[in-house]
């Protein structure tokens, strides 16, 4: 039986802290101890139950992150390696864990603030990645512990996921990659007890990269709500956005503040950006001919958006041509965003606004 570990829950206005990094995890080997010390608190993510129609689907994801491992000043980045000044990764491994990645490297500082990689190897004094960062020139970095299953859902599955030894019996966790998804579920039969997929490979260190949204398919009734600790990321996000669907995460604190006044919506997610077209959804007069972002309800269902550029009016709306740039993307949620691979668009690179850090 694996122990449940302590999560220590901090809650102002914001839902989330000043309070020390050290409160979730302390900063390793860091040389600008500033740059790492994030807010940290904690939020629910809600999971619906199943109802008269039969399974309920819902589109979730961490929102706060792990502690920063090691945060640098400024370093050198060629293409995939970037080297920063000293030894000060002796005796550190930072490369896979068991076939996956366990550590990525993001971009503090610097027109490309957000763009990350993950992280498949290290010496003393460099890192390799498995992309190009090298855009980014000499900037600031940051290393952290992506996400896994075990820390969303609690290694004991502390979320309430209903278990079993089969998928067709338990609760469903999907992550999708490459067109493909990989179907994850709680086993507590005699003898083990973990999260597997499938073909029953243990999967409790699947990281859920910071794009990542994920889909989970709850086959009984009941809602569940359960609570996610971790560290508030500061500063922007970069997140690609691939032609076809792609399950998003929402990689923020904060939907909306204690008085329910919306913080992070459609309108000021930067989805849309008109001083740089290249990397924003793909804007049109219906559905049909624009990319859609695609949330789910809580009374079931989802309902379709998509960017209206037409003359005379430029925003988001629904489906029913309503402007809804009030549209809340909460924290602990994700959305699906349909780009048009049918009409030969490509990829790009999503950057969201940096969290608003209340005094």
């Amino acid at each position: 039986k694996k122990t449940q570990g302590t999560i220590m829950k901090i809650k102002t206005s914001l839902f989330y802290s000043f309070a020390a990094a050290s409160l979730l995890g302390s900063v390793a080997n860091a040389q600008d101890a500033s740059s790492a010390t994030d807010p940290v608190g904690f939020h629910t993510i809600n999971v619906y139950g199943a109802d008269a129609n039969g399974a309920r689907f819902s589109l979730i994801s961490p929102g706060l992150v792990n502690p920063i491992e090691y945060a640098s000043g400024t370093v050198s980045i060629t293409a995939t390696t970037i080297t920063v000044e000293g030894t000060p990764f002796v005796d550190i491994d930072y490369g896979q864990v068991g076939g996956v990645n366990a550590y990525y490297v993001e971009v503090t500082t610097g027109d490309e603030a957000g763009a990350w990689g993950n992280i498949t190897a290290n010496d003393d004094s460099t890192l390799t990645v498995d992309r190009d960062l090298s855009a980014a020139g000499a900037e600031s970095i940051a290393v952290r512990k992506h996400v896994t299953i075990a820390d969303l859902f609690g290694p004991n599955n502390e979320a309430g996921l209903d278990p079993g030894d089969q998928p067709a019996l338990a609760d469903e966790i999907s992550l999708f990659a490459n067109g493909a998804a990989d179907v994850i579920f709680y086993d507590d039969t005699e003898g083990f007890e973990g999260y597997i997929n499938a073909a029953f490979d243990v999967k409790d260190n699947t990281p859920i990269e910071p794009q990542q949204g994920v889909y989970v398919q709850r086959k009984v009734a009941g809602d569940l709500a359960f609570t996610r600790a971790g560290h508030v990321k500061v500063g922007p996000t970069k997140l690609q956005i691939n032609t076809g669907y792609n399950n998003v995460a929402v990689p923020r604190a904060v939907g909306t503040d204690d008085q329910d006044n919306p913080v992070f919506t459609l309108g000021t997610s930067n989805l849309y950006d008109p001083a740089d077209p290249t990397n924003s959804v793909d804007p049109g007069d219906s559905p049909d001919v624009a990319d859609e972002v695609i949330v789910a309800n809580p009374a079931g269902g989802f309902s379709v958006y998509f960017y209206d550029t037409t003359e005379g009016f430029e925003g988001w709306i629904d489906a029913a041509f309503a402007p809804r740039d009030d549209i809340v993307l909460n924290n602990g949620t994700a959305f699906l965003l349909n780009r048009k691979a049918n009409l030969t668009r490509t990829s790009f690179i999503w950057t969201v606004p940096a969290e608003e850090i209340a005094d």
